[in-house]
């Protein structure tokens, strides 16, 4: 089980929360007692809050004041992972696919495991 909180840090004007929990399985595979592979898959749902701080902003010549510059948004979106990471000895290598109703996204990795 996976969750994580996000938010925008160092924008003044802009808010916004990012609430995310999924359920990854995976399972470890040795190749040849020389390294392992991990393919994994998931599900992932999200919650996002975002919008402006209060201001007095004016979109149109009507003289109307509104409270946010832009709308407060809420979104909910869900999503599947696919991916498959390599460790040997203390390099880790992997790939990971997104797929969402209106989101694809691809990513590789490379780093150490110690």
């Amino acid at each position: 089980i996976v969750t994580s909180v996000n938010t925008v840090l160092g924008g003044g004007d802009f808010l916004m929360l990012q609430v995310a929990t999924g359920v990854i399985v995976s399972k470890s595979f040795g190749v040849a007692g020389l390294f392992s592979l991990c393919p994994f898959g998931g599900y992932q749902m999200t919650y996002m809050n975002a919008s402006t701080h209060l201001t007095a902003a004016y979109p149109d010549d009507s003289g109307q004041a509104v409270p946010f510059a832009i709308n407060q948004e809420h979104i909910f979106s869900h999503r599947g992972v696919l991916g498959l990471n390599m460790v040997a000895t203390y390099v880790t290598a992997g790939f990971e696919f997104t797929v969402g109703a209106t989101q694809r996204s691809y990513a590789f990795k490379l780093g150490t495991q110690f």
